[in-house]
């Protein structure tokens, strides 16, 4: 990858340590920006690919969706569990350019054995 990640993954950090969106549009926007920066889409999907596999998800405060069991102010966050070897399996895969990011988290989904935030690993 070059120099142009740092960036994206700069943005990225941000909006993940913010919260002010949901954890879904932070890593579409990781991809769209890596694209953006001149980044290869092989190395963009396999990113997004791996993020939507075992990335961080968050809840945003204030009501609604996990506020109805954890109350409107409560810092959530957890990752999903999944095979590593399975996701592994997929690293080739996903470098397909002519992938589409739905096509891509279709995929994932078939492999996350519990998505949270009620699950047996959250992270807080």
């Amino acid at each position: 990858m070059n120099d142009a990640f740092l960036k994206s993954s700069i943005a990225y950090d941000f909006a993940a340590k913010s919260k002010h969106h949901p954890w879904k549009l932070a890593q579409n926007m990781l991809h769209e920006a890596m694209e953006a920066e001149g980044v290869p889409l092989a190395d963009a999907n396999l990113t997004f690919m791996l993020l939507r596999a075992t990335g961080t998800r968050w809840a945003i405060k204030g009501y609604g969706g996990c506020a109805r069991c954890h109350g409107p102010m409560a810092q959530l966050e957890w990752r999903p569990r999944v095979s590593d070897e399975d996701i592994l399996s997929l690293v080739e895969w996903a470098r397909d350019e002519d992938l589409s990011l739905p096509e891509i988290e279709s995929k994932v989904l078939e492999f996350i054995l519990e998505e949270g935030p009620h699950s047996t690993i959250s992270i807080r």
